[in-house]
């Protein structure tokens, strides 16, 4: 019989529980003097809360932040967008307001907001005489043609208590005298003029016996081709056949430094709008990236045929240049290291005078083939009306707009300035000398040597232009610079000026030969005008 002592032990002893029944308590009432434990529990709640906060967002990834903003962006749209329409409720609020909010805001930082204003300047069609200014002061003026303008805008004065308090204005002229002039807009008083040096030919230096005597460092020492000066205003560039770039500083008065590395003339330059990156071009068919505040060389930009004669940027890394006699203009992606080509052939809707233009554009009409070579010469100049758009001008007086997504282009209106002029010397007076746009609009200029700067308005889809009028400019039309700036009349404040800053100016650079050559040279006959003024700078008021 099995012992009872050796039975017990396979069986598993029951675990015996902690908890013990008790007889439940009774609520107590809270006293008066003590504080509520609920009231404790709570504001430690709130504490960890707080805690668990800080510690969320210092746990908050860069994804989750940008979203956060995004909300806090949209909630600060609707409560502009209700108090705009009288205090409505943000659940009332049209969603289409929104997004066209969004998109004017998007637009704007990226400075691509579409401006028509070409139905403004042609209510001002035909001008008055006081809507154009000449500048060409006493002994000191450009006593060669000038081959370029440009405008500097630094930032508005601080010091309140001056009676002008209008944000300063300056316009920079350069010639083939190697001159630059500096000018106030506001009262066109020539304020500083930067001579240039000699330039050390072999003759003179053996006129002077000695090298040292040579002025070499004042500037130029040859003929200036082109001018450009930067977003902020305060830095000015030139360019010219000494194959140098020399930096100014314009609340200096003084030149900062040169680049050197072009092999032949520079031709162009053009600053990239919102940077400090500065693109030239040179007769060496080059273009080159350059950083102005450190005055030092970036790249160089291979692939034309031919001398580059015109440059154009806008705010995106990128630059199109005209390759003259090679006929084809190339749009450098820089960051991309890529380029595309686009060359002057046959296949765009073409019109023979600016009255026909309308109707060719119409959907239906027959377009008239261009034989390449009969209506294509050199391609002298572009410019890029935004980034998707761009207009160029040829020596045989063809001007046609571009679109980067065709190989061909959209529009060519041809003899678009009068091919004569008998104040010229036995040579054909129609060639494209200048184009300017205001980008991001619908409204461009043209210049030439028939006495005349055009005005033109591309239609809103971008498949024609026509004109709006012209105003009378003897000479060469060597440059055109579109410009916004306050009235030139009256010292008002700063209120006063943001009203009247919208004023839209064109300069424009004139002189009796060719910006690039001297193949003929306008006299003065009787068809000039009386006062009017060779190898000056004029600006017209538009709107």
């Amino acid at each position: 019989m099995p012992d009872k002592f050796f039975q017990g032990q396979g069986k598993k002893r029951k675990r015996v529980t902690a908890k013990s029944k008790s007889a439940p308590r009774t609520p107590r009432a809270p006293s008066p003097d003590v504080p509520d434990s609920e009231s404790d529990e709570g504001s430690l709640r709130q504490e960890e809360d707080d805690t668990s906060e800080g510690e969320d967002d210092s746990r908050e990834t860069a994804t989750q932040k940008r979203v956060r903003l995004a909300k806090e962006y949209l909630r600060q749209v609707e409560r502009d967008v209700a108090i705009d329409d009288d205090e409505i409720d943000a659940e009332a609020i049209d969603r289409e307001l929104i997004q066209s909010r969004l998109k004017a805001d998007l637009l704007g930082s990226l400075h691509h907001a579409h401006r028509n204003i070409a139905e403004k300047i042609a209510s001002i069609f035909p001008l008055s005489p006081d809507s154009v200014r000449s500048f060409r002061g006493g002994a000191k003026h450009h006593h060669l043609s000038v081959t370029g303008v440009c405008v500097a805008r630094p930032s508005a004065p601080t010091d309140l208590s001056q009676k002008d308090t209008r944000q300063p204005v300056y316009l920079y002229s350069c010639s083939k005298d190697a001159s630059i002039i500096k000018w106030d807009f506001y009262t066109g008083k020539r304020l500083s003029v930067f001579e240039g040096g000699l330039k050390p030919t072999k003759k003179l230096q053996r006129t002077l016996k000695n090298l040292a005597t040579v002025k070499t460092d004042m500037g130029h020492c040859d003929e200036i081709l082109c001018i450009d000066a930067s977003d902020d205003g305060s830095t000015v560039v030139t360019g010219g056949r000494d194959k140098l770039l020399c930096v100014w500083s314009v609340l200096e008065d003084k030149m900062k430094g040169k680049l050197k590395h072009h092999r032949d003339a520079v031709s162009s330059l053009s600053f990239r709008r919102g940077h400090t990156d500065l693109y030239s071009a040179s007769l060496d068919r080059t273009v080159k990236l350059w950083n102005i505040p450190q005055l030092s060389y970036v790249d160089t930009l291979f692939g034309h045929q031919d001398s580059i004669t015109s440059l154009s940027a806008l705010y995106r890394d990128r630059c199109l240049t005209a390759g003259s006699r090679d006929r084809t203009m190339r749009l450098w992606k820089t960051a991309e290291e890529s380029q595309l080509v686009f060359r002057s052939v046959a296949g765009a809707t073409t019109s023979e005078n600016a009255d026909e233009a309308p109707v060719l554009a119409k959907v239906g009409r027959k377009k008239k083939a261009i034989k390449e070579g009969e209506q294509w010469g050199s391609l002298d100049v572009v410019c890029m009306l935004n980034e998707e758009h761009f207009l160029s001008g040829s020596d045989s007086g063809a001007i046609s707009l571009w679109n980067i997504s065709r190989k061909k282009p959209v529009f060519t209106m041809l003899k678009t300035h009068d091919p004569k002029n008998p104040d010229a010397d036995q040579a054909p007076c129609n060639w494209i000398t200048a184009l300017a746009c205001v980008p991001h609009s619908d409204v461009f200029a043209s210049g030439s040597c028939d006495g005349l700067v055009k005005i033109w308005k591309v239609e809103k889809n971008y498949n024609a232009f026509h004109s709006l009028g012209s105003v009378n400019i003897y000479g060469f039309v060597n440059d055109l610079t579109f410009f916004y700036a306050p009235s030139s009349s009256g010292t008002d404040g700063l209120e006063n000026q943001k009203k009247a800053d919208d004023v839209l100016h064109l300069a424009v650079a004139t002189g009796c030969e060719h910006r690039l050559g001297r193949w003929w040279r306008l006299r003065k006959g009787a068809n000039a005008a009386e006062g009017v003024l060779l190898n000056a700078v004029y600006v017209i008021k538009l709107a």
